[in-house]
């Protein structure tokens, strides 16, 4: 059975589109602007359409709504507890939370979320039980959806939050609890506070209680992840006031005391992390030196020279090989080289772009000794890498027909890109290569097992060698016939599954 019969807040709305509600209610709009919104998304890049009064079509980490939009390849990547929870049988969030946790979760999949106008009404917690479900629901969402660093900076504050605001606001008089602030008060065991000022104390209680029971859920969602915390650091601190319930300047201000406590305040504003590995010499040097310009400030950049494996963050050099620096990284970018020449990046799960546009990939291939193992040096860079760019179509169809051989060219990666041109694409003017540093996502396959089960099925002698030996045998048409009949027979197993 398709998630469409199965779950109630699943809604198909046309070919390729559906809508998901709360509680399975009906959608916040008339069913005819639902179908026109539909046909709309399925030509938009965008994978989702959140239902908003003031929806004006920009990118958002989620809203609270009643109503989303969402294309068919990427409904079931959120996980099928989160859809459950949607439709109001779930027992970790209520539904309007769960509904901003899926579109939380696909931007974390590298997907984009935006809004679009419509008059939806998502429910409004009025009363103590409610407020503290609500919260403890959005700080379930954070611990599930954050990754380590920012887990534990963010959903500290929101904790320190959710206690402080509700006693704030409930005028609860908490500096006896303060011994230097109220010397000689040390005899007063009690505080008087209404029920709502305690609405944060039991939104953590619960959601602590929570923890054993959704860790299984936060694995799952920090393993097929794709895209690090830090590149969606802007959307995150837009959601902030709405995720938190921060509607006035007072709470604005003890909300950013918090966070300067916990240094939260500091992990926003910080950029990403770009570590680059290229030669210091030749055209790798320069679309290094293109790319370090283009980026600017934007970016804290280090920049690794393989020949002598020294490290350099601007005119300071750092101790330190590049596997060292490898955990500091948000986007690792190799300009003219292999894994062999930057030691640690294979075993990451860090974005990693390949740039072998400056390269003369066939020439490097054909003219060196056999023992130099070139073969496998791409071999294995056509494995690892979540993006890989040349300068010219014919590179791109004879490195096709490698990442074939790789086992790359999978049912995942068709699903999410038919084009392939998120896997390998031309780049001879370096846009491609600057666009991943400031949006690195990791590919469609980095946490499938369908490369690896693909890469399996896939007959020897290794690709690579026949590559070599369809070159001297009828040149570059051949490579690239070869390469392409194969993109068509899996397309055509696909199709036939």
């Amino acid at each position: 059975m398709s998630l469409a019969e199965d779950l109630p807040a699943v809604h198909a709305v046309s070919a390729g589109v559906y809508a998901l509600t709360v509680r399975g209610g009906a959608a916040c709009v008339p069913r005819e602007q639902l179908y026109h919104d539909a046909l709309r998304l399925a030509a938009d890049t965008a994978a989702v359409y959140a239902y908003a009064p003031d929806g004006d079509g920009e990118q958002v980490l989620g809203v609270f709504t009643d109503t989303l939009l969402v294309k068919e390849e990427v409904l079931s990547w959120p996980g099928e507890e989160v859809l459950v929870d949607v439709g109001g049988a779930g027992r970790f969030a209520d539904p309007e939370t769960a509904l901003f946790d899926v579109q939380w979760r696909l931007s974390l999949l590298g997907h984009r979320v935006v809004t679009v106008s419509g008059p939806a009404s998502p429910a409004v917690p009025h009363t103590a039980e409610e407020i503290a479900t609500r919260m403890r629901s959005v700080l379930g969402m954070m611990s599930t959806n954050l990754g380590p660093q920012w887990r534990g900076a963010l959903l500290s504050a929101a904790q320190i939050f959710a206690l402080t605001n509700p006693l704030h606001a409930a005028c609860v008089d908490t500096t006896v609890l303060d011994l230097q602030r109220s010397p000689g008060g040390d005899d007063v065991g009690d505080v008087l506070a209404p029920a709502a000022g305690l609405t944060g104390a039991y939104a953590i209680d619960r959601q602590l209680k929570d923890l054993e029971e959704t860790q299984g859920v936060r694995e799952y969602v920090q393993r097929v992840r794709r895209v690090p915390d830090r590149a969606l650091a802007d959307l995150i601190a837009a959601a902030l006031p709405t995720l938190l319930d921060i509607h006035d300047a007072a709470q604005r201000e003890q909300f950013d005391r918090i966070a300067s406590l916990v240094g939260l305040d500091a992990l926003m504003r910080e950029p990403l992390h770009v570590l680059v590995v290229a030669p210091t010499v030749g055209a790798g040097a320069e679309k290094a030196d293109h790319l370090a310009q283009a980026l600017g400030d934007s970016v804290l950049l280090r920049r690794v020279d393989p020949d002598t494996d020294t490290m350099t963050q601007g005119d300071v050099s750092l101790p330190g090989l590049a596997a060292e620096h490898t955990d500091w990284a948000d986007v690792i970018a190799l300009i003219g080289v292999v894994l062999a020449d930057a030691p640690g990046t294979a075993f990451t799960r860090t974005p990693l772009l390949a740039d072998l546009s400056v390269v003369d990939i066939l020439g490097w291939m054909m003219n060196t000794a056999r023992t130099d193992r070139r073969g496998d040096a791409l071999e294995d860079l056509c494995k690892r890498a979540d993006r890989l760019l040349v300068s010219d179509a014919v590179q791109r169809d004879i490195l096709l027909g490698a990442l074939a051989g790789a086992g790359r060219v999978n049912d995942v990666v068709y699903d999410h890109d038919p084009s392939l041109s998120s896997l390998v694409d031309v780049d001879a003017d370096g846009r491609a290569l600057e666009d991943f540093c400031r949006h690195p996502v990791q590919a469609a396959d980095a946490s499938s097992m369908s490369a690896e089960e693909a890469s399996a099925a896939v007959p020897k002698p290794n690709d690579l060698a026949l590559a070599v030996h369809y070159l001297r045998e009828g040149g570059i048409k051949t490579v690239t016939a070869k390469a392409a009949g194969r993109v068509r027979r899996l397309a055509a197993a696909k199709e036939g599954n």
